[in-house]
């Protein structure tokens, strides 16, 4: 499994207070947390390629890494983009808004 769901506890919501979130990678895999608490801890010991189950999703199929290390593809020099992206109106655009961009016409939010 290479993702996770994460609460706080009792309901609190993440809006209210900073967070630290960590993605650890060491030679043993993954281990993902928020605010010190793990909530994601991933084993590289059986291989990126059994991790995809490429052989149940994509039957037939050659590996590719099968002659690299169980850390292959990432046992060479690699660069890793991460994003966070949040998103939602929560309110901010009140239904039949308009917004007016400098140079632009005044338009009604699509939302």
């Amino acid at each position: 499994m290479t993702t996770a769901e994460y609460s706080l506890d009792n309901n609190a919501l993440f809006s209210d207070d900073f967070h630290i979130w960590t993605l650890e990678w060491t030679p043993d895999g993954f281990v993902g947390s928020c605010d010190g608490n793990i909530y994601f801890n991933v084993s590289t010991n059986d291989g990126y390629w059994n991790k995809g189950n490429f052989d149940t999703r994509i039957p037939g199929s050659d590996n590719p890494w099968e002659y690299g290390s169980k850390d292959a593809p990432f046992d060479t020099e690699y660069y890793i983009i991460i994003n966070l992206a949040a998103g939602g109106t929560n309110g901010y655009f009140p239904t039949g808004s308009q917004s007016k961009p400098d140079g632009f016409p005044a338009y009604t939010q699509p939302w």
